[in-house]
């Protein structure tokens, strides 16, 4: 039985495109018209820009592509131009967020996959060439996603005239992915960010404690923590790499002397370590598919269960991979929190009986 295989396709757009007629026919499409459809054409039409060097400004030139750089409306207008790409596209998953389109499909072989993807890339090129847009070259990866590592020459991924290049990690959204779902590679770049900011600290020591524990907990935790419920299945080791650039904050913070092992420091002024905020991050997204409140795509991941109230059906998983999925892990934390919280009442009313 041969293999699933993942593959992503990462596409970036480039930010100008056309704005007339094509966009307004696509605010046409959503329902925009009348003033408000008059007022955004407007406000596309007519514009002129000029560049100033050494205080000389060059003569003014109409912009016939794009929107003002900066502004609220530009990202919006953007996402209603393209709006309509996954219509075009036939086969395989489509994600899209602002200028980055992730493609994904699977197949029981590599071959399958680069012949599915080239398709799509045709209907893509095709949807890009009606609609004015150009993709980005160097900014467009794809990514093989295997259990087992691949040997071997790959068939070519065609991008119109040239090639798309493999890559074995990329960045989607801010985070990470390498072909393993190791999150190495993510793990990596968080501790090189995280190491640098712990160390601008000690460049503020000037300031007072409470300042510098405001500083961290609200500028600095956030950053590294970002999207932890995705990548916090790493290994313990990983998350322990972290948890020792933490104690150095911490000391560093406190003006405790760097020999002070890192566990002590952490436990004495209560900073809770990387695993228990990857948990409780996991508890806060297992509420909300408890409640329904969580997107379709993860409500679609789990099954409450039948014979317990409050507690989630466990998968069987034969991998180590699957053993660190949120499916699985998911819910053996919420069930077992189910049930400490069970028995901790059972314990109180025995008592209050007792008394």
């Amino acid at each position: 039985m041969s293999t699933r295989l993942h593959r992503i396709y990462v596409l970036r757009f480039s930010g100008s495109f056309v704005t007339a007629p094509h966009l307004s026919l696509k605010l046409n499409a959503v329902g925009i018209s009348g003033p408000l459809h008059l007022w955004i054409m407007n406000y596309l039409s007519n514009r002129y820009q000029y560049t100033e060097v050494n205080n000389q400004r060059s003569a003014l030139l109409p912009i016939k592509f794009g929107v003002p750089q900066g502004s609220l409306l530009g990202p919006r207008l953007f996402t209603i131009y393209t709006n309509d790409l996954p219509d075009h596209v036939k086969d395989g998953f489509i994600l899209m967020y602002a200028d980055d389109t992730t493609i994904c499909t699977i197949g029981c072989s590599v071959d399958q996959v680069i012949l599915s993807l080239n398709g799509l890339m045709a209907q893509i090129s095709m949807w890009s060439t009606l609609n004015k847009l150009t993709i980005h070259p160097a900014k467009t990866e794809a990514m093989i996603l295997k259990k087992q590592q691949f040997f071997g020459a790959l068939q070519p991924l065609h991008f119109g005239s040239g090639f798309v290049k493999f890559v074995n990690s990329t960045t989607c959204l801010g985070v990470t992915i390498d072909n393993n779902l190791s999150w190495h590679a993510h793990v990596d770049i968080v501790k090189i960010s995280f190491s640098k900011k712990v160390g601008a600290l000690r460049r503020m020591l000037y300031l007072p404690k409470s300042v510098l524990v405001e500083i961290y907990f609200k500028t600095i935790i956030p950053s590294v923590t970002y999207r932890l419920s995705l990548w916090g299945n790493c290994s313990q080791s990983l998350l322990n790499e972290l948890d020792h650039i933490q104690a150095r904050a911490c000391r560093i913070i406190n003006r405790l002397p760097s020999s002070l092992e890192g566990s002590l420091c952490l436990s004495h002024y209560r900073w809770l370590p990387i695993n228990y905020l990857y948990k409780r991050r996991i508890l806060l997204k297992m509420h909300q598919v408890f409640t329904g409140s969580a997107p379709r795509q993860i409500l679609d991941l789990f099954s409450k269960s039948t014979r317990f109230s409050n507690q989630f059906n466990i998968i069987r998983v034969k991998t180590e991979l699957g053993r660190s999925s949120l499916q699985y892990r998911g819910p053996n934390i919420w069930n077992f929190l189910n049930r400490m919280i069970k028995f901790l009442i059972i314990l109180v009313k025995k008592a209050l009986n007792q008394s």
